[in-house]
């Protein structure tokens, strides 16, 4: 049993960078059908639903990596005090969180690659499609307080050097800048996320 537990537990350290690799090569394979058009959205499920469905296939396997590291962080946290116990339940609640709202997204665009077997109407596939992209919007929300606790439970604990922690809290305002649709950062800031959370999970890896 305790060689299982050291197993799981050393996976789970690299849980932020597998849910960026994975998510990353999720997202490429799926490719972008726009958001304007609707028979130029159906018409791009139709031609590319099996690569469309393994993409996102990648992508969810890559959100549960990332819930897995967010556990790992709160047992990291609580293993510096007991007094910890709450920062480190935020941390796994707010990563949690932020899965099950990008599984939205996932579900939502697996469903028209799904039923683009057949003919989709176009207002239906517009509709869905603009629906996971609202998703991908609201799950800044989650990951702000995620990285919120984050930070806040590192300059408490010094588990990795007080840069991580300020880092992470500056990166929650940054996500709430994100979800904001008229602004059109979820790409660019949304990369740069990405590139966050490496670096995060690179510095608690190299943390004694």
């Amino acid at each position: 049993m305790e060689m299982r537990e050291s197993r799981l537990d050393h996976a789970a350290r690299f849980g932020g960078i597998t849910f960026v690799v994975l998510a990353v090569a999720g997202f490429v394979t799926a490719g972008d059908a726009g958001l304007d058009d609707g028979a130029k959205i159906g018409r791009y499920f139709a031609d590319h639903g099996g690569r469309i469905l393994i993409g996102f296939h990648l992508a969810a396997i890559g959100l549960l990596a990332f819930v897995l590291w967010s556990w790992w962080i709160m047992k990291a946290l609580q293993r510096t005090s007991d007094s910890r116990d709450n920062l480190g339940v935020g941390v796994f609640v707010a990563g949690a969180m932020t899965a099950a709202v990008e599984f939205g997204v996932i579900a939502l665009a697996m469903t028209l690659a799904t039923i683009s077997n057949q003919p989709v109407d176009p207002l239906l596939a517009r509709a869905l499609a603009n629906a996971y992209q609202e998703f991908s919007y609201v799950d800044y929300f989650p990951l702000a307080l995620f990285f919120l606790m984050l930070g806040i439970g590192v300059l408490q604990t010094r588990i990795v050097g007080a840069w991580v922690g300020w880092f992470a809290i500056v990166l929650a305002p940054l996500c709430l800048i994100t979800a904001a649709p008229s602004l059109g950062l979820d790409m660019s800031l949304g990369l740069f996320m990405l590139v966050a959370v490496v670096v995060i999970n690179v510095a608690f890896i190299r943390s004694k």
